[in-house]
């Protein structure tokens, strides 16, 4: 084993499995690729839309500006605390799109030998939309570990 990808969404079981992937990658000396998946901007823009009944462009700008900081900051935090670990080599990236499907693209092409995920993630979508840790599982070509 070589490498780890760890998904992050800013969930306490998120939280639980970076600090195990920390671990790990310490213990065994792997690299680790740290990935958050954002829900595309428009699907935000257009809850604002609904109840604001239109966005202006001054506002939408802003919304997006800050939605895609907020991608950033928990992959700085998520960095800094890899690091902490004494973790020396990490990569983070963010993307946009269904989660399960984004983590394990990037998995794929990353050529994660593990991903390790958080059981639950933050949110009513999980509700809605179903497990994306039991649809990384069910999807991946590599080892698979939850979180809780």
């Amino acid at each position: 084993m070589k490498k780890i990808l760890i998904a992050v969404d800013g969930s306490e079981d998120s939280d639980k499995a970076l600090s195990q992937g920390g671990k790990l990658a310490k213990e065994m000396d792997l690299d680790v690729v740290v990935v958050t998946v954002e829900r595309p901007i428009e699907s935000i823009l257009s809850i604002f839309d609904t109840f604001l009944k239109k966005t202006d462009p001054a506002s939408e700008k802003e919304i997006r500006e800050k939605y895609e900081s907020i991608g950033r900051d928990l992959l700085n935090q998520a960095e800094k605390s890899i690091k902490k670990e004494g973790v020396a080599k990490v990569k983070t990236v963010v993307k946009e799109g269904k989660p399960a499907e984004e983590i394990l693209k990037v998995a794929e092409k990353e050529k994660a030998d593990l991903i390790i995920i958080g059981s639950r993630g933050k949110g009513l979508a999980k509700t809605v939309f179903g497990s994306v840790s039991r649809e990384v599982a069910m999807g991946s070509k590599v080892p698979v570990m939850i979180v809780r």
